[in-house]
C-alpha cells in the first residue's frame, strides 16, 4: 500500500456526521458502519469481502444482520466478523472527546475471524491472519 495512504486517519467530518445522523435523525433513519471491504484490482469480484471490526463483547445487531444478508445473499459477498483480542494503548482522540484506541503487533495477543453467514470461527495469531486476508484476495 502506497504511504499516502498508510497514514491516513479517520475523518473528523465523517465522524460528526455519523454521530449527527444517529443523534438527530428520524427513527426510520436506520444505517451501520460498515468497517471495511476489500479491493482488489483487475479482478473480476473486486470486492472480494466484507469486514466489520467487533469488540469482544460486541454483538451483531438487527441492522446489521439486514446489511449482511444483503451482501451475503444477493451480492455473493461473504461478510467476516473480525475481533482483535489484547491489550490496546488507550489516548484521547483529539478532536472528538472520545477515546482512541491505537492497535499494534506489539499488544495484539490474537485474532479471531468469524464466517457471518457460515457461523465458523477461528483463532489466529498476526501472521496467520495476513496469510487468511491475502487467500480472500486472490
Amino acid at each position: 500500500m502506497k504511504k499516502s495512504i498508510k497514514g491516513l486517519k479517520g475523518s473528523p467530518y465523517r465522524d460528526a456526521f455519523k454521530k449527527w445522523h444517529k443523534e438527530f435523525g428520524p427513527k426510520w433513519a436506520y444505517a451501520i458502519d460498515m468497517d471495511m471491504a476489500f479491493i482488489v484490482f483487475n479482478k473480476t469480484n473486486s470486492i472480494p469481502a466484507i469486514i466489520d471490526y467487533k469488540t469482544p463483547r460486541d454483538k451483531v445487531t438487527d441492522t446489521e444482520k439486514e446489511a449482511y444478508d444483503y451482501f451475503v445473499d444477493k451480492k455473493d459477498i461473504p461478510v467476516y466478523l473480525v475481533i482483535i483480542h489484547g491489550d490496546f494503548d488507550i489516548n484521547k482522540c483529539h478532536y472528538c472527546g472520545k477515546k482512541d484506541v491505537r492497535i499494534t503487533d506489539d499488544n495484539i495477543d490474537f485474532i479471531t475471524v468469524e464466517n457471518y453467514d457460515e457461523d465458523e470461527k477461528e483463532e489466529m495469531s498476526i501472521k496467520e491472519y495476513w496469510k487468511w486476508e491475502s487467500n480472500i484476495r486472490n
